[in-house]
């Protein structure tokens, strides 16, 4: 009997992390969406094997990352549904799509022009939304074991983030990124200043309210969710000020 876990000179089964000596397949499993399939991304969202890339003499910027994991974010349900745009551009030839905005690989080759930090041997790689990068339209996106990415874009994995798990840093730069230029680059907040967040420590909220209250400022989480309120005291925030009001209404009762 064959072992499903043995990699193939074809493909790489699911969860294999590269190893010297093992040569690149020329096929990968990747999540894919059709051209004209639009839909609920349980129907347009197919796995399906598709050749695997590889890095082109053009590409001296670039590295190829062997995807440990995948960050799941909304973007994926957007390029599914062709919304705010199909993924398709005008001109676009390609019949397939692969979402996917965020991940977390392993650095398995790199054009010549890329520095030695960038071609360290593991890298949190994170693009634009689902179908662009720096705000070209592609179909490569990181939801497939393999994954070409501007060197700018491979984000070296280094001290005590190494103590993570993969899945982990898959979902953190989008999620993290996006809240940092929201708190940091966009509202400039400041030590002492108050920050309101909505939605109680989901999605971006949590990393937002992180990175404000290292910041200095005056955190309040607003949300409606009494499960998620106790996560995030376990998490080390003090209880929320509408939990304790509830608390104390039931003593008084």
């Amino acid at each position: 009997m064959s072992d499903p876990f043995r990699p193939k000179d074809d493909s790489w089964p699911l969860g294999l992390s590269p190893t010297l000596g093992i040569p690149l397949p020329q096929r990968m499993l990747a999540l894919t969406i059709h051209r004209d399939q639009y839909g609920p991304p349980s129907r347009s969202v197919h796995l399906e094997a598709v050749p695997a890339p590889r890095l082109k003499p053009n590409e001296a910027k670039r590295v190829l990352v062997a995807i440990l994991a995948t960050g799941p974010n909304f973007n994926t349900n957007f390029a599914a549904l062709g919304l705010p745009v199909p993924v398709f551009g005008k001109g676009d030839t390609a019949s397939a799509h692969v979402p996917g905005s965020d991940a977390l690989g392993i650095v398995v080759d790199a054009g010549p022009g890329v520095s030695g930090s960038r071609s360290a041997r593991r890298s949190s790689s994170i693009r634009g939304p689902a179908g662009t990068s720096g705000g070209t339209r592609r179909n490569d996106g990181f939801n497939a074991q393999f994954a070409v990415v501007d060197e700018e874009r491979a984000v070296p994995v280094t001290g005590t983030l190494r103590n993570h798990t993969p899945e982990r840093l898959a979902a953190m730069l989008l999620t993290y990124g996006t809240a940092y230029r929201t708190v940091v680059e966009r509202l400039s907040v400041r030590p002492g200043d108050a920050v309101l967040v909505m939605g109680g420590g989901k999605g971006t909220s949590f990393p937002g309210a992180q990175i404000a209250k290292s910041l200095g400022a005056r955190v309040l989480l607003v949300g409606s969710n009494p499960e998620l309120a106790r996560d995030l005291i376990a998490r080390g925030w003090p209880m929320p000020s509408w939990t304790a009001a509830r608390s104390r209404k039931r003593r008084s009762v």
